[in-house]
């Protein structure tokens, strides 16, 4: 049981990097129904903010066929907040360091060597710009 626990927890930290699109609500679902015990105990240092908002659907008793992508959302930290549409990252660091996983899926990222000190208006112009030449996919192809 611990690996088929291990496992959909794999699969939900794959999603949240955007690497597959509707298997989340199938995980959700099956991790509500056979291990709400053990998402209670996650450590908190595995995405605490998914945590979270997984102990608050739990509590609140939804029932598992109303899991999905939006009930998941409305439980972060960030609800009725937009996602990020772009997210610049300074001082080169080309990860998301565990920064609104599930709300940057979908985002466009942009890196600058310039550490954040130095970060000026130029510089945010230019982010923009790129920004703006960007064909977005939203997942697709």
């Amino acid at each position: 049981m611990y690996g088929l626990f291990i496992d959909a927890l794999t699969k939900i930290t794959v999603r949240l990097c955007g690497l597959f699109t509707d298997a989340v609500t199938k995980i959700t679902v099956y991790l509500c129904s056979l291990f709400i015990d053990a998402v209670t105990k996650i450590p908190e240092h595995f995405c605490g903010f998914f945590v979270d908002a997984v102990k608050k659907i739990i509590e609140e008793k939804i029932p598992s066929g109303q899991i999905d992508e939006q009930c998941i959302a409305d439980h972060l930290y960030t609800a009725g907040m937009s996602d990020p549409d772009l997210l610049i990252r300074t001082a080169g660091e080309q990860r998301l360091s565990n920064y609104l996983l599930w709300q940057l899926s979908y985002a466009e990222i942009w890196v600058t060597e310039k550490c954040w000190p130095d970060f000026d208006v130029a510089l945010f112009d230019q982010a923009l710009n790129d920004f703006a030449g960007r064909k977005r996919k939203f997942g697709g192809l």
